[in-house]
C-alpha cells in the first residue's frame, strides 16, 4: 500500500474533525439566525356543558424537530406557546356572547405530564364574542448540564421540558374546559380551537426546524 493510500483514513478523520470544529466556531462567533415563526393549524372542537362543574378534557401532542445539532449558549427555542380561543352560545335565543346576555362562566386549564392543571382563561359573565388565552409550550431544561437559565425539572407549570442539546422535543399536554355556574342558566355550547407556535434560532448552515401538532389519546 502506498503512503498516500495509507494516509487517506487519517486525512478523512482530520477533515471531519476540522469541519466539526468549524461548525462549533460558527456557533460561537456568529449570532444565531432566527427562522420564520412556526405555527400549526387550529384544531377545533365543540362541547355541550349543562351543569355546574361539568367538564371535558382533551389530550394533545406538540413535537418540535430538526433542532440544531449544536445549540447556542442560550436555548434556541424561543417564544413557543399554545393559544386557545372559544365562543359560548345558548341553544336557543338569545344566543348570548353579545356583551348583554348573562352566561355561565367557563374556565380553561392546561396540564403538562403529571403537573396539576393550571387555569389560563376564565370567560366573563357577560361575554362579548370570542375569548382567548395562551400558555408556554417548551421550556429549556437539563438534568445533567448546569446551564444558566435552564429549568432543572422534567416538567413544570410553564411548559414541557426541552432538554439542552436535544434534536427533538415533545410536549404532551391536556386542555380542560369546566363550566363554573349552573342554574338558572340553560345548557351551554362551547366552540373552541387550539393552535401552537414556536420560533427556533439556529447556527449558520443548520437545517430547518419543524413543528407538528395532533390530538393524542388521553
Amino acid at each position: 500500500m502506498s503512503e498516500w493510500q495509507s494516509a487517506l483514513p487519517f486525512a478523512a478523520g482530520s477533515l471531519l474533525l476540522v469541519l466539526g470544529c468549524f461548525d462549533a466556531e460558527l456557533c460561537r462567533e456568529y449570532p444565531p439566525s432566527s427562522a420564520e415563526p412556526l405555527s400549526s393549524e387550529t384544531l377545533e372542537q365543540s362541547v355541550r356543558l349543562s351543569d355546574a362543574g361539568e367538564f371535558t378534557t382533551a389530550a394533545f401532542l406538540a413535537t418540535l424537530s430538526g433542532l440544531p445539532e449544536l445549540w447556542p449558549s442560550q436555548s434556541p427555542v424561543r417564544g413557543s406557546g399554545g393559544n386557545v380561543k372559544l365562543t359560548l352560545s345558548y341553544e336557543s335565543e338569545p344566543r348570548g356572547s353579545d356583551g348583554l346576555t348573562e352566561m355561565p362562566r367557563v374556565e380553561v386549564s392546561v396540564a403538562f405530564g403529571s403537573d396539576a392543571p393550571r387555569a389560563i382563561l376564565q370567560t366573563a359573565a357577560y361575554p362579548n364574542a370570542e375569548a382567548g388565552g395562551g400558555f408556554s409550550l417548551f421550556t429549556p431544561c437539563s438534568s445533567t448540564v448546569d446551564s444558566a437559565g435552564l429549568d432543572q425539572r422534567a416538567t413544570n407549570s410553564s411548559g414541557a421540558c426541552c432538554p439542552y442539546g436535544a434534536r427533538e422535543c415533545e410536549a404532551p399536554f391536556t386542555i380542560s374546559l369546566r363550566r363554573l355556574d349552573g342554574a338558572p342558566f340553560p345548557p351551554l355550547v362551547v366552540e373552541w380551537g387550539l393552535s401552537v407556535s414556536a420560533q427556533v434560532d439556529s447556527c449558520p448552515g443548520a437545517g430547518d426546524p419543524e413543528l407538528s401538532f395532533e390530538r393524542a389519546s388521553p
